[in-house]
């Protein structure tokens, strides 16, 4: 029989069960990311924003980004013009901590390539 070994309780940084989840970014489409905690929520956040479509008009193979996505993928913010701003160019995972930072709580888009 194997021995358990009780954990010091103090030892690991546990969440609550009932702390809210994090936000994460959720690609939704080829041209939208969304801020949310769940897919779910990434979903319907996204039909209040853009108005009711049915999931095939919506959403093409929705999922969370990776931690490889969020450290590949460039966030560009652009001026009236709609030209890239070179010196604010950050990955994504840069960008979600600076959102999240500015807000935690709230669904949102977090980056679209036709707004």
């Amino acid at each position: 029989m194997k021995e358990l070994i009780a954990l010091d309780p103090g030892a690991l940084p546990l969440s609550a069960m009932t702390d809210p989840l994090p936000l994460r970014v959720f690609r939704l489409n080829d041209c939208d990311w969304w801020i949310a905690r769940t897919l779910e929520e990434a979903k319907v956040s996204y039909q209040l924003e853009c108005g009711p479509m049915d999931d095939e008009e919506a959403f093409d193979e929705p999922r969370e980004l990776s931690d490889a996505e969020l450290d590949r993928l460039k966030f560009h913010d652009r001026d009236e013009a709609d030209r890239i701003i070179r010196k604010t160019i950050r990955t994504f995972r840069e960008e979600l901590r600076r959102q999240i930072k500015a807000d935690p709580t709230t669904p949102r888009m977090f980056a679209c390539t036709e707004y």
